[in-house]
């Protein structure tokens, strides 16, 4: 049933991880697709442009030796440095006839000029050079034939012995040599920065989808291997949460009368479960019995420990003579010494009310004393301290406890508070200590048990304000009526 329940969240996960690798992968193609194909596309289209720049200038110049042809090729150059590296005017055959720049290799056609016929697909390649890597295109020039100057012509091939008359005159070619056929060739070299720039806003975008493609995989398959301890933690809350409804039935109602006694309580855990509790019955003896404790720690392990302890107070004999009392708190120290480790303990505070006699006998093991209110004859409200008892349960195995009695009278006040009241800090770390509660005490004493609870809590948290609770915070009134 647990698996079908996250079975959605499931393929949640599964869905957003084959998109995510989806985005990413077209990202990378399209970054692949923008630097290589797009960029090559954009320096081929430029290089056209070149090439009609040069055809324009080469028209309206009328260079028609190489000389006046490098002139031009060198002026558009310069009006160009940041795109092109270099360019060269080739005839048919593969022979630089002009070049300006600095080359780097040998030219494109050499030895195969018929690839960059008219109508024929371009050859271009890819070169690097010191200032940064360069495509290589070859078009045809379709405006430029090439008639030798002075310089050309002494520089021109002589033609063969087979064409020269026998008194060693040239005679005419029956028709143009192979230098004079076709259309002239322009090499130009374009450096690949000049059109990456152009597209740096869109690679730009597709690195920042990339890497939030690659950001959402990661936390996907962060999740999928995490999602096991993440549903083992949604089971460890529910049973947490059912553990604290567990805990809070074991605690008896919050306002109650019961032998004599009113009582108002409250348990603050500072976890979702917690070690403090409190409990108020009656005895075989018609006695009405009250305990506050305290176990070490927090959290489920301290609440395990309270449960041993609450039923262990159930179960024992608390009535009888003061001999019979040492014994049963012996045994209890003997159990939680022997069941527990050093550094579990507990605090505890039991008291019993003889409405008949008008005592309460008591017993506390280590826990902070209850104040027991009344009114003087002045009408002032005094508080004293019930501390008779001996050290916390489970720490010492020998140690031995005493019991102790006060008598009471209708009107008077008992409030029993744990730790979590007294050292209650705020945002300064003081403590709420034991005088502020003496005196929020003192100012609400004539009030209902209900009341005096409720401002007490009021107090201490307007104190801590909105600090976390460090502890569990318990407290108990109950008046004599």
């Amino acid at each position: 049933m647990g698996k079908l329940r996250y079975f959605w969240l499931k393929g949640l996960l599964a869905t957003g991880l084959f998109l995510s690798l989806l985005l990413l992968v077209e990202s990378a193609y399209n970054y692949y697709h923008v630097s290589r194909r797009l960029v090559s596309d954009q320096l081929a289209r430029e290089a056209e442009r070149q090439v009609l720049a040069v055809d324009r200038g080469l028209r309206l110049s009328e260079a028609a030796n190489p000389g006046q042809q490098q002139t031009v090729l060198e002026e558009i150059r310069q009006e160009n440095a940041a795109k092109i590296a270099w360019m060269r005017i080739m005839d048919p055959t593969g022979r630089a006839v002009v070049e300006v720049g600095e080359p780097a290799g040998p030219p494109l056609a050499a030895g195969d000029a018929r690839v960059v016929l008219p109508g024929e697909e371009r050859r271009a390649e890819m070169r690097d050079t010191p200032e940064g890597r360069v495509l290589v295109s070859l078009l045809p020039l379709r405006r430029v034939r090439f008639r030798p100057g002075p310089d050309a012509a002494s520089a021109a091939p002589r033609p063969p012995a087979a064409l020269q008359s026998p008194g060693g005159a040239e005679r005419s070619e029956s028709r143009p040599s192979a230098a004079r056929q076709g259309p002239r060739l322009l090499e130009i070299a374009l450096y690949l920065e000049s059109a990456s720039a152009v597209f740096a806003p869109l690679r730009r975008n597709l690195i920042v989808s990339s890497l939030a493609a690659l950001g959402l995989a990661a936390a996907m398959i962060l999740i999928w291997v995490r999602f096991p301890r993440y549903v083992r933690g949604k089971q460890l809350e529910e049973q947490l949460e059912l553990a604290r409804k567990v805990q809070a039935d074991l605690l008896p109602p919050s306002n109650a009368a019961l032998g004599g006694l009113d009582f108002a309580a409250a348990c603050v855990p500072a976890w979702q479960v917690g070690g403090d509790f409190y409990d108020v019955f009656t005895t075989s003896q018609n006695h009405v019995a009250f305990v506050l404790g305290d176990v070490s720690g927090k959290g489920l392990s301290a609440a395990l420990l309270m449960g041993m302890l609450h039923g262990a107070l159930r179960s024992m004999r608390w009535m009888g003579t003061p001999a019979d009392q040492e014994i049963s708190w012996s045994q209890l120290n003997s159990l939680l010494s022997t069941r527990t480790g050093p550094e579990r303990f507990a605090s505890l505070f039991w008291g019993s009310y003889d409405r008949e006699a008008g005592i309460v006998r008591y017993v506390n093991a280590g826990h902070p004393p209850p104040l027991l209110a009344r009114r003087d004859g002045e009408g002032a409200c005094t508080l004293n301290r019930l501390e008779e008892g001996g050290p916390v349960l489970g720490l010492i195995r020998t140690a031995t406890y005493h019991q102790g009695e006060i008598p009471v009278q209708p009107g008077d006040l008992l409030v029993l508070y744990s730790d979590g009241i007294s050292e209650a800090a705020s945002i300064s770390e003081e403590e709420f200590g034991e005088e502020r509660l003496r005196a929020a005490i003192r100012e609400n004493c004539g009030r209902p048990p209900s009341e005096i609870l409720g401002e007490i809590l009021k107090q201490v948290r307007a104190f801590i304000q909105k600090v976390p609770l460090q502890d569990d915070m318990t407290l108990v009134v109950a008046r004599v009526n």
